[in-house]
């Protein structure tokens, strides 16, 4: 079976986003590149599905970044596979970060109330004492109000 083609408009209709973010996805080395040029550039049911999976990561609080390692390799079958499971299961894998000494991060998370959470790395001692701090420090302001 073919794959529908889409314009940018309705693709970015489709999938919940807007032009600018298909653009700025493709930038990023979230989607394949479009078909064509011009006014003549369409999109196909693969960018869908991966724009689709990619809001569904970030519901997951996943940075672009590592949203993109891993949906690079996967194949339009997998992304499918991925959207259909509930939730989308994301392992614990170590994600290349640059940040001074620190050279692979995993994450932990502080649930602190109201949707916020704050995210540390899982093997930085300083970063989790500054968080747990700062998870003692909106709960008090939570109570005062």
């Amino acid at each position: 079976m073919d794959s529908e083609q889409y314009r940018i408009g309705e693709l970015a209709e489709k999938a919940g986003v807007t032009r600018r973010t298909v653009h700025y996805y493709m930038a990023r080395g979230l989607l394949p590149p479009s078909q064509g040029t011009g006014l003549g550039t369409t999109y196909s049911d693969e960018h869908l599905y991966r724009i689709m999976l990619i809001k569904k990561l970030q519901d997951q609080y996943l940075p672009l970044d590592q949203i993109r390692i891993r949906i690079t390799d996967m194949s339009l079958e997998q992304v499918k596979i991925s959207l259909e499971s509930e939730p989308v299961i994301v392992s614990e894998q170590t994600i290349p970060y640059s940040v001074e000494k620190m050279t692979c991060l995993d994450y932990k998370r502080i649930p602190v109330g109201f949707g916020v959470e704050i995210h540390f790395p899982s093997k930085d001692e300083k970063a989790k004492e500054f968080a747990e701090k700062l998870n003692q420090y909106a709960q008090k302001m939570m109570k005062e109000g």
